[in-house]
């Protein structure tokens, strides 16, 4: 009987298995970790140019040329193979517009956790959208396409809605 019950605990682990591999979330590691969980030292490494950023990235983010003209120097960092921002910076070294993409498996790459006076869901093109800000600017855009999520951060200086959703139609 020891024998019966190993070979059905056996058969049952093997059909939950295969219907796990068969999920829609195949693929999609967020974090890599190793046979017994434990997870690679993840860390943000800034670089100088695009492309170092897309070969670290393993994938490209593409923005619109000069997104903030008050905000004219970029640095590009990238975390670990699955987050690449590109943060815009002021004269006086202030950041005022951050645009990310990363492989987050259908997750927002940031969630938002500050309150506002106005969250709205809006269907821009093909993608939808979650709009925080007070009902006239945009703090923060969020959204998710196929493996990617995105996010356009300016915490410091909200944009007009209309200029952060036409940004928004040309990030990819």
């Amino acid at each position: 009987t020891a024998i019966i019950l190993i070979v059905i605990v056996g058969g049952a682990f093997t059909i939950i298995q295969y219907y796990k591999s068969n999920s829609s979330s195949k693929g999609c590691t967020v974090v890599p970790q190793g046979a017994f969980g434990q997870s690679q030292q993840q860390q943000w490494i800034e670089v100088e140019d695009i492309p170092t950023a897309d070969y670290l990235a393993t994938f490209k983010l593409s923005v619109p040329e000069n997104p903030a003209p008050a905000y004219p120097t970029a640095k590009y960092e990238v975390y670990t193979s699955q987050i690449y921002e590109i943060r815009y910076y002021n004269s006086s070294d202030e950041e005022g517009l951050r645009i990310t993409k990363g492989i987050m498996c259908g997750q927002p790459v940031y969630d938002v956790d500050q309150k506002y006076k106005s969250t709205n869901i809006v269907t821009l093109g093909d993608k939808e959208v979650t709009e925080y800000g007070d009902g006239d600017t945009i703090s923060i855009a969020t959204w998710t396409e196929g493996e990617y999520s995105y996010c356009i951060g300016a915490w410091n200086a909200p944009i007009a809605k209309d200029a952060m959703e036409k940004m928004i139609a040309e990030v990819e």
